[in-house]
């Protein structure tokens, strides 16, 4: 007979056999060294009606427009000081839930190109992760360029462009849009292996923007720097999954978002704290 038992109040991930696994925190429980991450992002408009097509029935559209967002984790204390890197896509919603109601930014993708931090994430803030290639992003001359490519086919589906020499376009439209959110905000989904045209369990995460340093944090925050700009975004369509065996789906939705026109893009350099102990359920 098998003498494994979970212990009371201990984190687990799978495989749980052989015992706790906190991978955000050190033993004593405390948060590691901040993240540096370089950030380049642009936010366009897109049809309202396209908008609505993704959204669940307790979630409404607070503007028709999407984010995207490449993201260079460096130096990250919880991966040993490693460095990963992940394309951030999200539209500004209204959540009114059984019991609470609040606004925020929902997570639509997170594609990211380090399984472990897929699967953590996956497990422990309830975050949609699929898997996608991210070059380092170039600067030429202030023109900085991202691009997302299939893991087994190399399809590129994203080019993201930015110039932080030229003007954003709409700046204030986007910062009050931004005034609005209290957080990133996911529809957590798990299927049923019994029958996974069923949910096994589903539920809504809220990850809130207003972190606070805990008691004994030992790390300087760096002030955020944010560079306004203009920019451009591709989504390229894959014909089938040949192109994109696994996230075809997204894929083709991408690539038939219209664009309406740009509110802004954005280089940003900041401390990442890696504290996601204060993601919870909304009600």
């Amino acid at each position: 007979m098998g003498k494994f038992k979970f212990e009371e109040g201990k984190p687990y991930v799978m495989p749980v056999y052989f015992g706790p696994n906190n991978f955000w925190y050190d033993d004593e429980g405390q948060c590691y060294q901040p993240a540096t991450v370089e950030t380049v992002g642009i936010t366009f408009e897109t049809d309202p009606e396209q908008i609505d097509a993704l959204l669940p029935e307790f979630f409404t559209s607070n503007a028709p427009v999407i984010t995207v967002q490449a993201n260079e984790m460096n130096y990250i204390g919880w991966c040993g000081g490693g460095s990963y890197k992940l394309l951030k896509i999200t539209t500004p919603i209204h959540y009114k839930g059984k019991e609470e109601e609040t606004d925020g930014e929902l997570l639509l993708a997170m594609f990211e190109n380090d399984p472990s931090q897929s699967l953590c994430g996956r497990e422990m803030t309830g975050y949609n992760k699929p898997g996608c290639m991210l070059p380092r992003f170039t600067n030429f001359e202030g023109i900085y360029t991202s691009y997302a490519f299939d893991f087994e086919t190399f399809f590129p589906f994203m080019k993201l462009r930015i110039d932080t020499n030229k003007k954003p376009e709409d700046l204030d439209r986007l910062l009050r849009i931004q005034a609005m959110s209290k957080g990133t905000i996911n529809l957590a989904y798990y299927p049923d292996p019994d029958d996974l045209t069923r949910a096994r369990d589903q539920f809504v995460t809220l990850m809130p923007n207003d972190w606070k340093k805990p008691e004994g944090y030992k790390y300087d925050i760096m002030e955020r720097k944010d560079t306004w700009c203009s920019g451009y975004i591709e989504f390229y369509e894959p014909e089938s999954k040949m192109d994109m065996p696994q996230w075809l789906p997204i894929g083709k939705g991408l690539a038939n978002l219209k664009i309406k026109g740009y509110l802004a893009a954005c280089h940003s350099i900041w401390h990442e704290p890696c504290d996601y102990n204060r993601v919870r359920i909304l009600k």
